[in-house]
């Protein structure tokens, strides 16, 4: 059992703390938690605040990422145009050139002959540049930033661990 010396001693040590306590509790309220002094929040706060904080970042990161992809796509789909338009006017006057040669031809060949070897030549040759334009047009690096962000992210938090 205390005496009362004892019994007085542990009043004075433990009535600073709970109205420091109280004092804390009373300045926490109504603060954000990044602001509150890390003694006056407790486990499940700052849990919780991290979870959110969490789900926030995210929410960001996903939003990102799909604004990134329409922009993408829009960029395919620009390129596709392009090279859709640019195939068709390639073809009518190649189409046109290569009758032109066909008939050239025929004069020391046979007709068939003359139009096997130019339609060979034509089809090669649009292949080969519509490949060269095309693959010069997509999309190198799909979602570039929110994948930098995303890496950024899990360097940021490994970091601290090592």
């Amino acid at each position: 059992m205390m005496t009362r010396g004892e019994d007085d001693q542990v009043s004075e040590m433990t009535a600073p703390r709970a109205a420091a306590s109280t004092m804390i509790g009373r300045a926490v309220q109504g603060r954000p938690l990044d602001q509150c002094p890390p003694a006056a929040t407790s486990t499940t706060e700052l849990v919780e605040a991290v979870m959110r904080q969490g789900r926030q970042v995210a929410q960001v990161q996903l939003a990102l990422a799909k604004t990134e992809l329409r922009a993408d796509l829009l960029a395919e789909i620009g390129a596709s145009k392009g090279l859709g338009i640019a195939a068709v006017a390639v073809f009518a006057a190649l189409n046109l050139l290569l009758v032109t040669v066909v008939i050239a031809l025929g004069r020391v060949m046979p007709g068939w002959l003359a139009g096997l070897i130019v339609s060979f030549a034509l089809v090669s040759s649009v292949l080969f540049f519509a490949g060269i334009v095309g693959c010069r047009r997509r999309v190198r690096k799909p979602l570039g930033r929110p994948r930098r962000a995303i890496q950024e992210d899990i360097q940021g938090t490994l970091e601290p661990m090592v």
